[in-house]
């Protein structure tokens, strides 16, 4: 049976914060209260990306392995009754599967008060963008690496580059509470100046945030290749632009946010960037993973998960369920290992990260 754990444990005041619903929250064994779900409605994608997943035989999920949308609503309605009102929907890529807005227009309707987000590669976008706010995606990161079509083609094996470029214009013009867009820094790739300046030149035109993400260890990735051919980190690139631009760092906008966030003065181009790798920001994580097959994954790198999908499907309760998350919450990492280590390397027997929800 769960144990609230006692308030005066901590620093910060939980009286004050307890969700009106339950009098509970669900809190790690490091005091992180859990706010941010990022659920995986799907392992597949119709893009093929070199450092995502393999070209050939991608051993997709099989279709009633996954998660109905029921059981994801009713997941949704446990974690929202036990103070989680951020929820992200990603893949593979979400747009693919059939049904999603429908999925989306339900989980709004459990709390008017959730914040509902949405990753995704932009092929879909241009189609489904005024639907998509009009049942209630609040904010949509876009995940595109490149502003070269070429390039583009090299990464992903498709030519499909026109396509995401017009579902931003959509996006833009549907007016979505934010846009961002998210790039995979790889050295020798997408991180030279050019590419830089098209990204920079992106944002001043279009007011859109730009975020490089570190590339990071999943199983599937050659690490040790990556790390000594690949891997650039965030302050690499900051020094870079700091070369040519004067970037004034801009103040957190909540506590858990994962990037530091820059505007450059020159043309208040928005550049932020997230170092998963370099620098941790394990020490304010509120976020979990709930895998299309149905595993809670407290840490993204971490390889420990839950099984809800048997659990839900075996008849469990509310209380069944919300104890396995917090039973997998108490197990939850304060940090991830050191990923620069010489001696590191992913688990063989881990996922790769589209297996795991992006």
């Amino acid at each position: 049976m769960f144990t609230s754990i006692p308030l005066n444990k901590y620093d910060f005041c939980l009286s004050k914060l307890l969700h009106p619903k339950t009098n509970s929250y669900l809190i790690d064994s490091h005091g992180r209260i859990i706010k941010n779900a990022r659920i995986s409605i799907t392992d597949r994608c119709n893009l093929r990306c070199k450092y995502c997943i393999p070209e050939e035989n991608p051993n997709w999920v099989k279709k009633e392995e996954l998660l109905s949308f029921e059981e994801i609503i009713r997941i949704v309605e446990i974690l929202n009754k036990h103070g989680v009102n951020k929820f992200r929907l990603t893949g593979g890529e979400p747009t693919i599967r059939t049904g999603f807005l429908d999925l989306c227009k339900n989980i709004k309707q459990i709390d008017p008060k959730i914040e509902l987000s949405i990753t995704t590669n932009g092929i879909k976008l241009f189609e489904y963008a005024e639907t998509m706010k009009d049942v209630g995606i609040d904010r949509i990161n876009i995940s595109l690496d490149t502003l070269d079509k070429d390039t583009f083609y090299k990464i992903t094996s498709r030519n499909l580059f026109d396509d995401v470029i017009k579902g931003i214009h959509k996006a833009i013009e549907v007016e979505f509470n934010s846009i961002k867009i998210n790039a995979v820094a790889m050295n020798g790739v997408n991180t030279d100046l050019n590419t830089l300046n098209e990204f920079i030149n992106l944002s001043a035109s279009t007011g859109l945030e730009i975020r490089y993400i570190e590339f990071m260890p999943f199983h599937g990735n050659n690490w040790m290749d990556e790390k000594s051919n690949g891997y650039i980190s965030s302050n690499d690139l900051v020094n870079k632009l700091q070369a040519h631009y004067t970037l004034e760092k801009l103040h957190e906008q909540n506590p858990s946010q994962t990037s530091r966030n820059y505007v450059i003065k020159e043309n208040s181009a928005k550049i932020g960037f997230i170092s998963s790798v370099s620098q941790s920001f394990c020490d304010k994580c509120d976020r979990i993973r709930i895998t299309a097959d149905g595993f809670l994954r407290p840490c993204l790198h971490e390889h420990k998960e839950y099984d809800l999908k048997t659990k839900l499907r075996n008849g469990a309760t509310d209380d069944d369920l919300k104890n396995l998350i917090q039973s997998g919450l108490n197990k939850k990492w304060k940090e991830h290992p050191d990923f620069l280590s010489m001696t590191y390397l992913p688990l063989i027997e881990d996922r790769e990260m589209i297996r795991i929800g992006g």
